[in-house]
């Protein structure tokens, strides 16, 4: 079992028998070798845990979410459960339940994958608590998974797309995020079990349209230089043209005051 915990990196692995008592757990905590049933952790993720897995079937799997675990230093946990069925001669019979501690680092470290997200982007999981399910990346401190648990207060991620994602919607729009700035947040539900969640990947607003800010002061700069070409070219074409036309008119009117007629026009075009 500690080989396998170790593998796949799990916190913990439980064996239950049918009774509700904790017979094995790998770390043996302080729930180790008590009753889900009357004990002192009956209200806990790992009693819910057993007690869903009753209605099981084999092969079927029930994922609580995350809650704060006292055995464990009080910090947030999640449990999956199934039975455990012993097949002899065509007889199916339930011998107990294995439970999972599920691990909170790895779902943190699939989310902190930031290929494309620039400086201020990141992706991250919100419950429908508001709290955090996965730590995030621009505010370690205060909206990771254990500290959003502990201080909701200072930790939770209720926004205006969280929102939406948490009620069924997808999306992409310019929001306000936890830290009360402008970004642009896509949004959508994702489905843990039973529970709805949401995921979200968010990039502060003047990052994330930098490329269309720096293309639309360069085409601003070229329309202003080709303007001031057409200007300087028109007003050098008009007056060329216009040159010999005045010296037309005023050889005219000087020959009509002068009665010159000697007077000639030196036509060149």
């Amino acid at each position: 079992m500690n080989r396998y915990l170790q593998r796949f990196g799990y916190y913990d692995i439980f064996l239950v028998d049918n009774n509700g008592n904790v017979v094995y757990s790998v770390y043996k905590e302080l729930d180790f070798a008590t009753s889900l049933t009357s004990g002192p952790w009956k209200q806990s993720g790992l009693a819910e845990a057993f007690n869903k897995a009753q209605n099981l079937a084999e092969g079927e799997t029930y994922f609580t979410d995350l809650a704060l675990y006292t055995p464990s230093y009080d910090a947030p946990a999640a449990f999956a459960s199934t039975p455990i069925i012993k097949n002899d001669n065509n007889r199916s019979t339930r011998i107990g339940t294995l439970i999972f501690q599920m691990p909170l680092n790895k779902i943190s470290e699939i989310m902190l994958q930031r290929s494309g997200l620039g400086e201020t982007g990141e992706t991250y999981l919100v419950g429908p608590d508001y709290l955090m399910r996965s730590d995030s990346y621009l505010d370690p401190k205060n909206h990771n998974v254990i500290d959003s648990f502990r201080h909701p207060e200072s930790g939770m991620a209720k926004t205006a797309t969280t929102e939406l994602a948490l009620s069924g919607k997808s999306g992409v729009q310019i929001s306000q995020g936890f830290n009360n700035n402008a970004v642009l947040s896509a949004y959508s539900p994702i489905n843990i079990g039973t529970h709805q969640w949401a995921i979200m990947a968010e990039k502060d607003v003047n990052e994330a349209f930098q490329s269309i800010t720096e293309l639309t002061n360069l085409l601003i700069t070229i329309g202003i230089v080709g303007l001031l070409i057409i200007l300087l070219a028109s007003t050098w074409f008009s007056n060329r043209l216009a040159r010999p036309i005045v010296e037309f008119t005023h050889k005219i009117l000087t020959i009509a005051k002068e009665s010159n007629f000697s007077t000639r026009i030196d036509v060149k075009s």
